[in-house]
């Protein structure tokens, strides 16, 4: 692909990236994402094939963000001993958490997957297929790995309800400030990530002494305010 070709098919991404993550994918016309790329009406069938496939395209570079690829590459057992699973629960909240609560913009990743669920598309199962789902095992198999004995039903409900407060803590942010009448600091983040790690281990059935040893064995140094 040469360089012309390859900054049209960057400035369609990026255009996706705005619209889609704005309005979702149904309210968005194909005509709207050629004009801000600067295009022509031929150039998604020419690039992505369909605007479908732009689509999902668009949600694949937003989820493999190489900052958030690093957090949940902590997941990627096995793990020899529960000890190790919960450190790396714990590394990965806040390799995580941090990049939402920090991103003055809505982070894309997660604005359009809210946008899927919200106002699911002819897109969706791909979605579901393809970056929620194993996702979501490799929370289950590291939550199994911390707590052997939980079954898998109970795993998943640990799953989703630690992803639940990652995504909590991002969207209503705005909210949260606006009590506090200030932005977050660091050591705000820092209290909501111990506090969101703290929680899900404990909900996890992890005793005390389980839970304070990943809390320090994950921890990095203290930020300023």
């Amino acid at each position: 692909m040469d360089r012309r070709a390859s900054a049209t098919r960057q400035a369609l991404l990026d255009s996706a990236q705005t619209l889609f993550a704005e309005r979702g994918f149904d309210a968005v016309a194909t005509r709207e994402l050629v004009e801000r790329a600067g295009a022509n009406i031929a150039a998604i069938s020419y690039h992505f094939g369909s605007k479908r496939a732009l689509y999902l395209e668009t949600v694949r570079g937003a989820m493999h963000d190489e900052r958030f690829e690093r957090a949940w590459s902590e997941l990627d057992g096995p793990f020899t001993k529960p000890a190790d699973a919960a450190r790396a629960l714990a590394v990965f909240v806040r390799a995580f958490l941090p990049g939402l609560l920090e991103d003055r913009e809505l982070n894309a990743c997660s604005c359009l997957m809210l946008r899927e669920a919200m106002q699911p598309s002819e897109a969706l199962d791909d979605v579901l297929r393809q970056f929620i789902e194993p996702r979501e095992q490799a929370l289950e198999d590291a939550i199994r790995a911390a707590r052997p004995e939980l079954k898998p039903k109970e795993a998943r409900l640990c799953a989703r309800s630690l992803f639940g407060q990652l995504l909590h803590q991002h969207l209503f942010r705005p909210f949260f400030e606006g009590l506090r009448g200030r932005p977050h600091a660091k050591r705000d983040v820092q209290a909501i990530t111990d506090h969101v790690i703290r929680f899900s281990l404990r909900g996890i059935g992890l005793r005390d002494a389980q839970i304070t040893k990943a809390l320090a064995s994950s921890a990095r140094p203290t930020p300023d305010a």
